[in-house]
């Protein structure tokens, strides 16, 4: 069992691994890819090119979402996985930059369907094993930038970057072939093995459907009734479905009155979350340009890479931290001061003259930004039902990919209107305005939850 537990992970990670890996590549080289591979002197033209691979993200990830709540997902996700490969292929043969846009966007339309992935394996691991996949997500999500950064730097100096798109392709196939492997005998509509499945596991299937069909209202006004399902629903460890179901008794992750299932849940955590992305997203653009600059570092171009990969680096350090201390009753704790050390980082980043400083503010921004994250993820996690959770994280997704698409264009304006060192302000201030409304809509002290639990059970 634990075995074959680790084969799926490994495998479903890997798919992580190769999703950020293969859109990260030539992010950073996007100026100089174009103007070699296709002639474009125009750097404009890169910006409007992410502008439409942001964007389509945005509009494709909760459709893979809302089909994920009628066709299991890992058929969905072979499907998306085969696509991708094709069109990957593809990509290697475009001859004009209008040509490459065209299958970008069309490779982004099916590997908008890797966005099931994570909330996949979290569905699959437990709730008992969800800091640990949390963590191990960061790990790998980092781990995958940092090692698309440096071998993109080598792809654009490649004599002919468009043939590496092949074997590109190539690997998405070996992950197609290893997840139709690995995940043979997988259920993926439930959090349990088919295989595994006995006669007292699909009893408590059966009930916790008819739970989730009843409806949020009606098990307020069943107490009693609630009461009588809660024993059989809690004989398996196994079974992380049994502690997702909202209103249930016993479980520490349901007794606030906003459900993960709440339209009101659903945008206030994802207001948190786009403004989290929007901040963190608006000092990539220009950093290397702040750090090489005559003041106040002037620091050579290698030195700026690595300036700019310490987060990274620090969001793979992180992962210990996150499995030990990224528990459910913490998180309401952990979030606000992660996020207040990642907006004193980043006002010291575009404060400081002294590198010295500038290092140790990186190194503990990378660090909390890790951890935030994986907080502000396990909270989503921690409030969706099974039946939802796709849905509900590729809707998260999209509030932050507004994020994303935003940041660059706010961090231009900021550049040409003011200066360098804005964005890294203007950063700070929105991961104030951040703590504050997480703390008073979605990350409440865990023991008013509980006070307003009660008082609405």
């Amino acid at each position: 069992m634990k075995q074959r537990q680790k084969w799926v992970w490994g495998a479903l990670f890997l798919c992580v691994f190769l999703a950020i890996f293969n859109e990260v590549l030539l992010s950073p080289f996007y100026p100089q890819f174009f103007r070699k591979v296709f002639g474009v002197e125009d750097l404009s033209y890169t910006g409007y090119y992410i502008f439409a691979c942001r964007l389509t993200v945005v509009l494709c990830a909760p459709i893979w979402g809302i089909v994920a709540r009628r066709f299991e997902v890992k058929y969905l996700l072979f499907v998306g996985q085969i696509a991708t490969a094709v069109m990957t292929a593809l990509m290697a043969t475009a001859t004009s930059h209008q040509q490459f846009l065209v299958y970008t966007i069309m490779l982004l339309l099916f590997k908008s369907s890797y966005l099931l992935v994570y909330p996949l394996i979290i569905q699959l691991a437990g709730e008992a094993q969800r800091p640990t996949v949390a963590g191990t997500y960061q790990a790998v999500f980092h781990g995958a930038i940092v090692s698309a950064t440096i071998t993109g730097a080598w792809m654009v100096n490649f004599e002919s970057p468009l043939l590496l798109f092949y074997w590109i392709a190539l690997a998405d196939f070996f992950q197609f072939g290893l997840c139709l492997y690995v995940l043979r005998g997988v259920s993926t509509r439930r959090v349990e093995l088919a295989v595994e499945k006995d006669k007292g596991d699909r009893e408590n299937e059966k009930r916790s459907e008819g739970l989730d069909r009843a409806g949020f209202v009606q098990r307020l006004t069943s107490i009693g009734k609630r009461k009588s399902l809660n024993p059989p629903l809690q004989t398996n460890n196994r079974t992380s479905q049994n502690h997702a179901i909202e209103g249930c008794e016993g479980s520490t992750l349901n007794t606030s009155p906003i459900k993960g299932d709440n339209w009101t849940f659903l945008i206030a955590i994802g207001v948190v979350i786009l403004s989290f992305h929007l901040a963190n997203n608006l000092v990539r653009p220009y950093f290397t340009a702040y750090v090489t600059a005559e003041t106040p570092f002037n620091t050579s171009l290698l030195a700026s890479s690595v300036l700019f990969l310490i987060p990274s680096i620090m969001a793979i350090v992180a992962l210990p931290y996150i499995r030990q201390a990224c528990q459910p009753e913490r998180l309401n704790s952990i979030y606000p001061w992660g996020i207040g050390l990642v907006m004193v980082s980043l006002y010291l980043q575009g404060q400081t003259q002294n590198l010295s400083i500038l290092v140790l503010a990186r190194m503990v921004y990378g660090f909390c930004f890790a951890v935030t994250q994986a907080a502000l993820e396990l909270k989503l996690f921690g409030k969706s039902r099974d039946n939802r959770l796709h849905f509900n994280y590729s809707l998260a997704t999209s509030f932050a990919n507004v994020g994303h698409l935003a940041a660059p264009l706010m961090a231009s304006w900021l550049v040409s209107t003011q200066s360098l060192i804005a964005p890294f302000l203007t950063a700070a201030a929105i991961c104030g305005f951040n703590s504050i409304f997480a703390r008073l809509s979605v990350f409440r002290s865990f023991k008013k939850e509980q006070e307003l639990g009660e008082m609405g059970s």
